[in-house]
């Protein structure tokens, strides 16, 4: 069967209003956020030419449009993104392997889309939009707070709105061409008219294809981990394969014999001990817990000699003073995770490998040291000798229940 198709340019009042409006707004991006005049001027150029094309396809090969138009624009859109969200250094930075997940995970939606709209012109359109929207979202919450939008940051969208009030929008020259190539490319499929005689055989496709792309992108990153910190998670796995990675990390399986049951009979067990152990004729005595991630004694290893005293008041310790070693679950970064470990006393081993539990998983008070010493009657002040937004600490620690924050 010979497949045909026909291209050519056609002249309609129509455009010439279109493009003025297009252009018009252009110039108002333009203005605003002052990229190079010479992507006005090709843009408009390029989106005049586009409205005046007629495209004719042969309906007689929905099935090779389709693929066509659903191939080239998942990767116009993966594209879009990451060009969006990345500086030119880390653009470059992602894996070969990673793009092509990435452009598997945007084919999904494509062929979901097209399971209710049998239209490939519209499939795009409603995809590529939606898509490139939510990576809109995380530029600028990004912006905001210097880390990514996640999938467990969605049981916060209300507190977010709150107050985007207080923060302005401000939108970058990637963020400008984005745009622009999503309205070149709109104009562009709405010129491609594709539609399934018998929508019921290409629904049957369209769904074993997208499970096809899932079951294979499942697999490929079965082992890959959860970025969570600034833009690693973009320019390592890529926005949108890192954000589905985040949604599979959600969900965790609870430890065999973990149950509240379970802690009042260890409570039980170990209280008549305590008793024992907590003496003390100093009532409510200040309580002061530091974590330093930089210490190191390093004569644990062996034999070691200074001619200086390396942590002379810490060797001093010696009566009323007990001492001990403790198992990190991290190893320079992620350190987040062993203030948690010690605040409630739960273990990494249980979470999903490369998770943070800050940016993941605290959505409610949990119990803590910090609860059960507010419930003695304690204030609590929590301080942190860095930026606040590491590792979202502005936004958990309140959570957890300090009174003050520094």
């Amino acid at each position: 069967m010979k497949v045909e198709f026909k291209i050519k340019l056609e002249y309609d009042k129509k455009n010439n209003i279109r493009a003025a409006i297009a252009i018009i707004l252009a110039i108002v991006m333009y203005v605003t956020i002052g990229f190079h005049i010479g992507v006005l001027i090709a843009y408009g150029l390029l989106y005049y030419l586009i409205k005046s094309l007629k495209i004719d396809l042969d309906q007689r090969c929905p099935w090779l449009w389709t693929a066509i138009l659903f191939v080239s624009g998942a990767i116009f859109t993966t594209f879009s993104i990451q060009y969006m969200l990345l500086d030119s250094e880390l653009f470059q930075r992602m894996s070969d392997l990673k793009w092509v997940l990435n452009v598997l995970c945007c084919l999904v939606v494509y062929l979901v889309v097209q399971l209710f709209t049998n239209n490939a012109g519209l499939s795009c359109i409603i995809s590529h939009t939606s898509l490139l929207s939510f990576a809109f979202i995380n530029y600028f919450v990004y912006l905001f707070r210097g880390n990514e939008f996640t999938f467990s940051d969605i049981r916060s969208i209300g507190t977010g709105l709150s107050v985007a009030g207080n923060y302005k929008l401000q939108l970058n020259d990637r963020g400008a061409y984005a745009i622009f190539g999503a309205a070149l490319f709109i104009a562009f499929v709405r010129k491609c008219h594709v539609k399934f005689a018998r929508a019921w055989q290409m629904r049957i496709i369209d769904a074993m294809l997208a499970a096809i792309c899932v079951i294979i992108v499942g697999m490929a990153a079965y082992d890959v981990n959860t970025e969570t910190w600034e833009q690693k998670g973009t320019y390592r796995n890529g926005y949108i394969l890192n954000y589905i990675l985040g949604i599979r990390d959600s969900f965790i399986a609870q430890p065999d014999g973990y149950s509240e049951e379970a802690i009042q009979k260890l409570e039980k067990k170990y209280s008549s001990n305590d008793k024992d152990y907590s003496k003390t004729d100093i009532k409510d005595p200040t309580i002061i817990v530091i974590m330093n991630e930089s210490f190191s004694d390093l004569s644990v290893l062996g034999d070691l000699q200074t001619n200086i005293p390396l942590t002379p008041f810490i060797d001093s310790l010696k009566e009323n003073t007990t001492k001990g070693y403790a198992l990190s679950s991290v190893f320079g970064a992620k350190t987040p995770n062993s203030e948690w470990e010690y605040l409630t006393g739960n273990s990494m081993a249980f979470l999903p490998a490369g998770s943070v539990v800050y940016q993941q998983y605290i959505s409610d008070t949990p119990t803590s040291i910090v609860s059960n010493l507010k419930d003695d009657g304690y204030t609590c002040v929590a301080m942190h000798p860095y930026y606040a937004t590491g590792w979202s600490r502005n936004q958990v620690y309140p959570k957890i229940g300090y009174d003050e924050m520094h």
